[in-house]
């Protein structure tokens, strides 16, 4: 009985207890001493924690601030609410955030979905022995040699391989984590979609106070600075003793009383220019003027007499976190089904050519095809307790959504609750204006009759300026109220394709679909909805709603934005209204 063994002395004992001869100890001996050197260098090359330089900190603060304001864009006409509204929405930095997040898992997909492919591997080898590749061979009792040493290999040779490769258990798990990605991608657009409506709501309001501060700011200031100036004298006169204590006491009273409310309606809009040049990303210590005049306090009162039932069933169609929830639980499902699939085996093949120049074989090229399976039987233990926490995980979304559908109802009765108070408020603050400029004219006339003191005139046109405030605060809330209605339902008022327009272009299309939001739109909309569920619930599940397209910009679709920030994604209310994704 014979078996091969390596062609060494008997006699000669290396390291380690290994059979060695003279050269093949120096080569251990260099090897060991290699081994020891790499340990000393990787050893040496261990990381270090290093902070940022004041020089690296410097360098990115001025290439951010060259960013920034090469974007900002400065605004050359009087702006108007919904030009207001289009600069926000094409320059905001937030909402290109979240854009930018949207095609990161736009991207996700193709990539998972190119892991579904087999797998090509190519590898080339050169080799070089320092000796021969000998064996000989000894008898397995007396271990005597009874054969000449033969080589087995070349000295040197190169080796190349080709294997192409496919695992039907890895092709299903890529499958169900493209879906995934899928569902995040949908979901992303719906962040994106609650992010484009928070901006539009903020803009409005940030709008009108804006304007507020346009009207009533420096009469402020020249009515506060007037105040104080009369606040002085009171004090002099006080001290003079010119008048009965009581009387100029009260007077300086009612004058300080009357400071303090106009600074802090002052104080209430003193920054809401910046706030507003913020939103619509334009340079802060630039100056811009806003159109909007006393006139469009009458006319531009906003109305929604949309009934509530409609309200609420366009809500739950059509909020963002509720679509959010909605791809959440589908991807709290297909945990599941990935949980099963790896329990399973993985079943394999490939088909691989090779190449060996060694010269001992007589074949140096040959296809080897292959086929079996592989899995770990210790996950089929551990199948019950990953079951169960996917479960819980689907339990947990459905629950969410639950409290969140609880959520809703509430925010929709009390944002009409507050819209209704809100208009109320305005048509009160309204006519309180309307009798404080009559008794202002009226004072003017007696001080013209000198049956009043200047002193006097002051208070009354401090106290009609502050009723005037009021009358724009409470214009500046009936429009928060109703743009929380408008946020509220979920309503879309940015055309799919606002990348590629103007501003000026996306203004009016934002004007048109904020005209839209009537009754007239949503009542007929909301009852074709609720024939089509009442379809379905009947087993007619062919009868599409005529009012109702899809979204634009599915994560299959061809379409290119003019730049990555902005994905076209949002479909205008007065096309839409509901959007829907497959």
């Amino acid at each position: 009985m014979y078996h091969p063994q390596s062609h060494v002395e008997t006699h000669s004992k290396g390291i380690f207890g290994l059979n060695l001869d003279k050269r093949s100890h120096i080569y251990g001996l260099i090897t060991l001493l290699w081994i020891i050197g790499m340990a000393l260098f990787l050893a040496s090359c261990t990381v270090k924690p290093e902070p940022v330089s004041l020089d690296q900190q410097l360098a990115t603060i001025e290439r951010d601030l060259e960013a920034v304001l090469k974007s900002q864009k400065p605004v050359k006409k009087p702006l108007t609410l919904y030009q207001a509204m289009a600069r926000a929405v094409q320059n905001n930095f937030e909402q290109r955030l979240q854009a930018y997040e949207m095609n990161i898992d736009r991207a996700n997909i193709d990539i998972e979905s190119l892991k579904m492919l087999p797998e090509l591997n190519i590898g080339y080898t050169t080799m070089k022995r320092t000796n021969d590749p000998l064996v000989n061979f000894r008898a397995a009792d007396n271990n005597a040699q009874v054969l000449e040493t033969v080589a087995y290999d070349d000295q040197s040779k190169q080796m190349a391989n080709l294997e192409l490769s496919w695992n039907i258990l890895d092709f299903g798990l890529s499958y169900a984590r493209a879906r995934q990605h899928a569902d995040r991608y949908l979901l992303s657009t719906e962040r994106r979609r609650k992010i484009l409506q928070g901006l539009i709501q903020e803009t409005r309001v940030a709008y009108y106070r804006a304007a507020a501060a346009d009207k009533i700011l420096d009469q402020t200031q020249s009515l506060i600075r007037q105040a104080k100036n009369n606040l002085d004298k009171a004090r002099h006169i006080e001290e003079s003793g010119l008048k009965p204590p009581h009387d100029i006491l009260d007077y300086q009273a009612s004058l300080l009383e009357s400071i303090k409310d106009l600074m802090e309606r002052r104080n209430g809009l003193i920054e809401a220019k910046l706030q507003l040049a913020h939103l619509i990303n334009m340079p802060v210590d630039e100056t811009y003027e806003i159109q909007f005049d006393k006139v469009e306090l009458e006319k531009n009162i906003p109305n929604f007499d949309v009934d509530l039932s409609d309200v609420k069933l366009y809500a739950f169609l059509n909020r963002p976190e509720l679509k959010e929830e909605l791809y959440n639980q589908r991807i709290a499902k297909s945990y599941i089904d990935q949980e099963v699939f790896n329990t399973l085996p993985g079943i394999g093949v490939s088909v691989e050519g090779n190449y060996d120049s060694n010269s001992i074989l007589e074949h140096t090229n040959w296809l080897t095809l292959a086929a079996g399976f592989a899995g770990n039987l210790m996950k089929i233990f551990t199948l019950e307790d990953r079951m169960e926490k996917a479960e819980l995980q689907e339990k947990l979304v459905e629950l969410r959504r639950e409290a969140l559908v609880a959520a809703v109802l509430s925010q929709i009765k009390m944002s009409h609750q507050r819209y209704l108070a809100s208009k109320q408020d305005y048509a009160f603050f309204q006519e309180l204006g309307r009798v404080s400029q009559r008794l202002l004219k009226q004072e003017e006339a007696r001080l013209k009759a000198d049956t009043i003191s200047p002193a006097d005139l002051l208070k009354t046109k401090v106290r009609s300026l502050s009723n005037e405030a009021a009358q724009y605060f409470a214009y500046i809330d009936l429009h928060t109220q109703y743009a929380r209605m408008v946020s509220t339902m979920g309503i879309d008022v940015i055309p799919s394709d606002y990348a590629l327009m103007e501003t000026d272009q996306l203004a009016q299309e934002i004007e048109m679909s904020f005209n839209a939001i009537d009754p007239n739109y949503i009542k007929p909309l909301m009852d074709e909805i609720r024939e089509h569920a009442k379809a379905i619930k009947d087993g007619n599940t062919t009868q599409k709603p005529k009012l109702i397209n899809q979204p634009q910009g599915s994560p299959n679709s061809n379409n290119n934005d003019v730049e990555p920030a902005n994905p076209t994604l949002i479909a205008p209310v007065a096309s839409i209204g509901i959007m829907e994704a497959e």
